[in-house]
């Protein structure tokens, strides 16, 4: 039986590279929240953690401050097959 959607948004990250607004941080992250997805990087960002940033986030402002930050992009884009030890 195939898996449902659901069960893969664990394995899903979510890249920003070099955002030059940290407005920009917190709207991915509330629509993140909205879909279901938890798993925010961010590489390079101009500014983090944001005032601004978390008022545009707000309730999802857990997902930037969980977020990783600074990770190298090659890191961040990296393909994990979806299993319990990867997710």
């Amino acid at each position: 039986m195939p898996e449902s959607i659901e069960s893969l948004f664990p394995a899903v990250r979510i890249v920003l590279v070099e955002t030059s607004h940290p407005g920009n941080i917190g709207a991915t992250a509330r629509a993140m929240k909205n879909m279901g997805l938890t798993r925010l990087v961010l590489v390079n960002p101009y500014e983090v953690p944001s005032e601004n940033a978390v008022a545009r986030a707000v309730s999802a402002s857990d997902l930037i401050t969980a977020g990783t930050v600074d990770a190298p992009f090659a890191a961040a884009i990296r393909v994990v097959a979806p299993g319990p030890s990867n997710v």
